[in-house]
């Protein structure tokens, strides 16, 4: 198979179509970036989504928690 091409299975994290978190909570002001430099979000250390830090326990989401 080519790169990219690997169906996930059972035991991969649940991952966003979108590529963006559901725990980032954006808004218009505060998108993924500003986030980011403000401290406000880090990125998981498994699934590299940012992720809002009162989210984040241990560096992880609450996807690659489960």
């Amino acid at each position: 198979m080519g790169l990219g091409t690997r169906q996930p299975t059972s035991m991969d994290p649940p991952r966003s179509t979108t590529g963006k978190s559901k725990y980032l909570e954006e808004n218009d002001i505060m998108d993924e970036f500003a986030l980011l430099l403000n401290g406000h979000a880090k990125k998981c250390s498994k699934c590299k989504l940012a992720v809002r830090t009162r989210y984040l326990e241990d560096g992880l989401c609450p996807d690659c928690r489960e």
